[in-house]
C-alpha cells in the first residue's frame, strides 16, 4: 500500500484517461493499474498488455517504471525488440544471455542472435547496464558478442558486462575474441564497471574505458604480460578483480604501475610472486589472495611491514586455510591457501599481533611437522571449537580434538607469554543441540596453550554449557583465570572486527539496488546475510518465505512493496536478522527452518507485524522432535507475532491426518500475545475429531477453525517472479 500511495502522490494528472465504461477494471485510473501492473514479473506485464485497449495504452505510457529491465534469452522472435522499443527512451537494464541447447521443446536462440543485437544497436542510447553472456560451440557468435557493440555509442552506459565462452572440442585451440578500441565507437563518458571473461583487449586498454572504476577481468592460459601492464592506463582504476589460469613469465612487466587501488581481489594460478608488489599492493587498503599448492606464504606479502599486523584470525576448512589480518593502520589482509597440505603462515606475520581468533581445526591440522604456534605478544585470544562430527563423518580429526586430545604431539600448542584473556566459543554453524562442555575438557584444551602466568585476567566460554557437578574439576577450572564467565546465550557467528566485505561490491557492478529482481547464491561464505544487500531498506520487504531443506542449505525469499524480489540461498546454516523481519506482514516459514536453528539468541524469531502466518509441515519425520511431537520444547525456535490474525498449517504435499493435540503442540511455538486468532486454517491434511476434549481447546484457539484436505498445492510465495534462466543453483 505505501508502494501505491506514493505513485498515486507523485502522479497527480493521468497520462491516459479511463474509458467510459461499465466494467471496474476499465475504469480504474492509469496510475493505480500501473501500481497493480509493477507487482507483476514482465511476463505478467506483457499479459496485462493484451486485456484490453485501455490496458494496453496505460501499460506502454508507464515505460519507466513497468519496462526499465529488459532481458532476452533469444527464443521469443522478436520478443526483445518489442521490450526496447516499449522502454521508449527511458534508461534500461538489459541482460542478453544466449546459450546453445539441445533440451527438446526449447528453441535454439542463435538464430535470433544477428537480430536482438541490431535492435540493442538501435535502443543503445538509452542503456545503463548491459550484461551480455554467450555460450556456443560455433566461435563466430562468440566473436559477434564483441564485434556487434564496436560500431554503436553508448552515453549513458554505465555498465558493461560480456561473458563470452567458446565450447571446443577437445585439442581445439578456445577462441578468445578480441575487444578493439573503437567499442561503443570510443564514447561511453560514463562506463564506470566491467566484467570480462572469455575476451581481451586487442592491444591497448579501449577508449570508452578510460573512466572505469571498477574492472573484473578473468585471465586465460595465453595471458601476456602486456595485457596487466595496459591496465595502468585507466588511471579511474579503484577496484580490481584478476582472476582465472594464466601462464605468467617469471619477470614482471617493464611499464611502472601508476595506480592507487583501494580494493584488489587476485586468484591468478599459478602464483607468481612479482604481480602483488608490480600492481602496487604495499598500498592496496583491502586485499583478498587465493592461492593453490604453491609456494610458502612468507612470498605473498614480499615487501609488508608485519609490525603493522595488529588483529588475525586463522581459519580451517576440509582444504583450505584463510589467514585474515587487520593492520594498525587499518589495512586488511585475507589470503586463501587451497592445497591438501598445510600451508603455515610465516613466524613474522604474528609476530606483533594482540589479537587473534583461530579455529580449532586449525591446530589439529598441522600435518606438516609444525607443531607450534607462536603469539608473542597476543593479548586475547579466541579459539573456536569444531562441531561434534556427524553420524556418518569418521575423519580422523574428530577423534583427537584439543578437548579429547588422545594424542598432545599431534597438536598444536600455541605459545601466548602475554596473554590475558581467552575466549573458548563453539562453532555457531551446526543445527545441533547446544554444545555441553566439562571442566576436564576445557583444561585439556589448555594443556595446548603456554602462557607462562599464574592466572588468566578472564576465561570465557561462549556458546555452551559447563557441567558443574565435577568439583575437583571445576575448582581446577576456577584456579585458571581471575573471572570465569560461562555465557551459553553467545552463539553469535565468530568473526574478525573491521573485516571490510568482500563480495557485495559485485552486486553493486550490477546496480542490484534498481533491478526488479536478484537471486544470490552465497557458498561457503561466513559473513551475514546483511551483506548480501548492504543498501536494500528493510522497511520495504513485506513478504518473506523461509526455506530449509534436510541439509544445512537454507532460502530466503523476499517480495518487497515496490514489487521487487529478492532472494538469498546459503549452503550452511544462517539466520535472517531482525531488521529484515521486522516489518514483514506475510511470512512462510518451513518446519525444519523452526527445528534447525539451535544457533539462535534464545531461539525466538521475530516478527512483529505478521499478519499472516503458513508453517509448512515436513513430511514424516525420521525423528520426534517435531513441531507436532516436540519432545523437548528448547529444541525448537518459538515464532514471535504479537499481531497474528491468521494461521495456516500446511502439510508438504503427501496425505496427512492430524491430531488437535499435535496442533496445540504446535501452537505453543507460537507466540501470538493475544486470546484467539481470526483464523486457523489447516490445509492438505485431515483433522482428527473424535478426540473430544483436544478438539474442543482447538475450537477455542481462533474464532474460525477452517480444514482444507484437498489443498494439497506446493506452497509458492505470492509475487515470485519466473526464472528468466534456468536456476543455476
Amino acid at each position: 500500500m505505501a508502494a501505491l500511495r506514493r505513485l498515486l502522490c507523485s502522479q497527480p494528472g493521468l497520462l491516459v484517461d479511463p474509458p467510459a465504461q461499465s466494467s471496474l477494471a476499465a475504469r480504474l485510473p492509469s496510475n493505480v493499474l500501473c501500481a497493480i501492473f509493477v507487482l507483476f514479473d514482465f511476463e505478467g506485464r506483457v499479459y496485462t498488455s493484451h486485456v484490453c485497449r485501455y490496458w494496453r495504452a496505460v501499460s506502454i505510457a508507464h515505460p519507466g517504471l513497468l519496462w526499465s529491465l529488459i532481458s532476452t534469452t533469444g527464443r521469443r522472435r522478436g520478443a526483445f525488440r518489442r521490450q526496447l522499443e516499449r522502454a521508449k527512451d527511458v534508461p534500461v537494464v538489459v541482460m542478453m544471455n544466449f546459450e546453445s541447447t539441445s533440451r527438446p521443446g526449447w528453441n535454439d536462440p542463435l538464430p535470433e542472435f544477428g537480430r536482438s543485437f541490431r535492435a540493442l544497436a538501435d535502443h543503445m542510447g538509452h542503456v545503463e547496464s548491459l550484461h551480455i553472456s554467450v555460450l556456443s560451440h560455433a566461435a563466430r557468435y562468440v566473436h559477434a558478442g564483441v564485434l556487434a557493440l564496436r560500431a554503436v555509442p553508448a552515453p549513458f552506459l554505465a555498465r558493461l558486462d560480456l561473458l563470452l565462452y567458446h565450447e571446443c572440442p577437445p585439442r581445439h585451440p578456445v577462441v578468445y575474441p578480441m575487444i578493439s578500441d573503437d567499442i561503443l565507437t570510443c564514447d561511453a563518458p560514463r562506463l564506470t564497471h566491467i566484467r570480462l571473461a572469455g575476451t581481451r583487449f586487442l592491444h591497448s586498454v579501449p577508449h570508452a574505458f578510460r573512466n572505469v572504476t571498477l574492472l573484473y577481468l578473468l585471465l586465460d592460459d595465453d595471458i601476456r604480460p602486456v595485457v596487466i601492464s595496459n591496465l595502468s592506463a585507466l588511471s579511474s582504476l579503484r577496484d580490481l578483480y584478476l582472476g582465472g589460469h594464466a601462464l605468467l613469465p617469471s619477470s614482471s612487466p617493464t611499464l611502472a604501475w601508476q595506480i592507487s587501488l583501494r580494493s584488489l581481489h587476485l586468484g591468478v594460478y599459478p602464483f607468481v610472486p612479482w604481480l602483488l608488489p608490480y600492481l602496487g599492493g604495499t598500498n592496496v587498503q583491502n586485499l583478498w589472495m587465493c592461492r593453490k599448492n604453491d609456494a610458502a606464504f612468507n612470498e605473498t606479502f614480499p615487501v609488508e611491514d608485519p609490525r603493522l599486523n595488529a588483529r588475525a584470525y586463522l581459519q580451517q576448512s576440509d582444504w583450505s586455510r584463510t589467514f585474515e589480518i587487520i593492520r594498525s593502520d587499518g589495512k586488511y589482509r585475507s589470503v586463501n591457501c587451497q592445497s591438501l597440505r598445510a600451508v603455515n603462515i610465516h613466524a613474522d606475520f604474528l609476530a606483533y599481533l594482540s589479537d587473534v581468533i583461530v579455529d580449532e581445526e586449525y591446530l589439529v591440522r598441522c600435518n606438516d611437522g609444525h607443531y607450534m604456534l607462536s603469539l608473542p605478544r597476543i593479548l586475547r585470544l579466541t579459539v573456536v571449537l569444531m562441531d561434534d562430527p556427524a553420524d556418518d563423518q569418521t575423519d580422523a580429526v574428530y577423534d583427537d580434538t584439543l578437548l579429547h586430545c588422545t594424542s598432545h604431539a599431534s597438536c598444536t600448542t600455541v605459545s601466548c607469554v602475554s596473554l590475558k584473556v581467552l575466549n573458548i566459543r563453539t562453532a555457531a554453524t551446526s543445527d545441533r543441540e547446544l554444545h555441553v562442555l566439562g571442566p576436564a575438557e576445557i583444561l585439556t584444551l589448555l594443556g595446548h596453550l603456554d602462557y607462562q602466568t599464574t592466572t588468566l585476567a578472564r576465561l570465557t566460554i561462549s556458546g555452551a554449557e559447563l557441567v558443574t557437578h565435577v568439583p575437583i574439576s571445576v575448582s581446577q577450572l576456577f584456579d585458571v583465570a581471575e573471572v570465569l564467565l560461562v555465557d551459553p546465550a553467545d552463539t553469535d557467528e565468530t568473526e574478525l572486527e573491521g573485516v571490510p566485505m568482500g563480495i557485495p561490491w559485485f552486486l553493486h557492478y550490477f546496480g542490484a539496488t534498481d533491478i526488479q529482481n536478484v537471486k544470490v547464491l552465497w557458498q561457503n561464505y561466513a559473513g551475514p546475510i546483511d551483506d548480501a544487500f548492504p543498501t536494500e531498506d528493510p522497511g520495504l520487504n513485506v513478504r518473506a518465505y523461509l526455506h530449509h531443506d534436510h541439509t544445512s542449505i537454507r532460502m530466503i525469499d523476499i517480495v518487497r512493496e515496490d514489487g521487487k524480489y529478492r532472494c538469498v540461498k546459503y549452503s550452511r546454516t544462517i539466520n535472517v536478522p531482525e531488521r529484515f523481519m521486522e516489518h514483514l506482514t506475510g511470512l512462510i516459514i518451513d518446519e525444519r527452518y523452526l527445528l534447525g536453528c539451535p544457533e539462535l539468541e534464545s531461539r525466538t524469531i521475530s516478527i512483529p507485524r505478521v499478519l499472516q502466518l503458513i508453517i509448512v509441515l515436513m513430511d514424516d519425520a525420521p525423528n520426534e522432535d517435531t513441531l507436532l511431537h516436540c519432545v523437548s520444547h528448547d529444541a525448537c525456535s518459538t515464532v514471535a507475532c504479537s499481531a497474528l490474525e491468521v494461521l495456516d498449517v500446511r502439510a508438504a504435499g503427501s496425505p496427512t491426518v492430524l491430531g488437535p493435540e499435535q496442533v496445540l503442540a504446535l501452537l505453543t511455538h507460537v507466540d501470538y500475545h493475544h486470546g484467539t486468532l481470526d483464523r486457523l486454517v489447516i490445509s492438505g491434511a485431515d483433522l482428527v475429531t473424535h478426540l473430544t476434549a483436544p478438539l474442543y481447546q482447538l475450537l477455542g484457539v481462533a474464532d474460525s477453525l477452517v480444514v482444507d484436505s484437498a489443498d494439497t498445492e506446493t506452497t509458492k510465495l505470492k509475487g515470485v517472479p519466473q526464472p528468466v534462466f534456468s536456476d543455476p543453483f
